[in-house]
């Protein structure tokens, strides 16, 4: 499968779905940098949230999501825009842990605490000197998904569920990918939307599963929301 992003709403506009395939993506940025499996995860997961989250800006905007981390890898920084240009690294790139009892990569142990900021800056190719706005929330859990998703939270009110992974075979990036849904403003106060949401998320075993069984975005936004009316915005 190739990499794409693709997003998706519903008649209402009260939700917004973004996902996107990231595996050859990572795969070529974890080899030019020559990082372990671990920062692979790590990095890999970093480069596709910042996709995700460039698609929700407008189209000379571009975020940077910056991990200033205590534990071995020390950082992780990614940058993207809303046309699904990214770029990225990592500040140890050789930051390795032994794979959880479960025979999961251990990213939160690499990136141990420490703070996220998120930058968003906008009109730099067109000469415009517009003041980025810069948020910061500490990390909570090292596991990327989760962090992004508090800061989306905290500092954005906006009531958010997000899964990014990472699958490392023998031969490399086997699977890589992420999606992200959002409450828009006018139901930000629906509970019981919400709430479909969180117990939908949390029934899927994570992102990369559904890839390595061949499943597609489209196929996947219809197993998760198929009922509620999605339709897809050209990729």
């Amino acid at each position: 499968m190739g990499d794409q992003l693709i997003q998706a709403t519903n008649p209402a506009a009260t939700l917004r779905m973004i996902a996107g395939v990231t595996t050859h993506l990572v795969d070529e940025v974890c080899r030019r940098h020559q990082t372990s499996p671990t920062a692979s995860a790590a990095l890999g997961r970093t480069l596709t949230g910042a996709l995700l989250f460039g698609r929700t800006f407008k189209n000379l905007e571009y975020v940077t999501l910056r991990f200033d981390c205590e534990g071995p890898i020390r950082g992780i920084v990614a940058e993207a825009n809303a046309h699904g240009t990214v770029r990225g690294y990592v500040r140890r790139p050789l930051a390795d842990a032994p794979s959880t009892p479960e025979g999961k990569l251990d990213v939160k142990s690499i990136v141990g605490a420490g703070m996220l900021h998120v930058i968003r800056e906008a009109g730099s190719e067109m000469g415009i000197s517009r003041e980025p706005y810069a948020g910061s929330v500490p990390i909570v859990s090292g596991e990327i998904a989760e962090d992004l998703a508090h800061y989306l939270a905290t500092s954005e009110q906006t009531p958010s569920a997000l899964l990014v992974g990472v699958f490392i075979g023998a031969g490399g990036v086997e699977a890589a990918g992420g999606i992200l849904l959002q409450v828009l403003p006018k139901a930000a106060r629906d509970e019981a939307l919400i709430s479909t949401l969180e117990a939908r998320v949390s029934q899927l075993a994570g992102f990369t599963p559904l890839l390595r069984l061949g499943k597609d975005l489209p196929e996947i936004f219809s197993q998760l929301l198929g009922d509620l009316d999605l339709q897809i915005l050209p990729e």
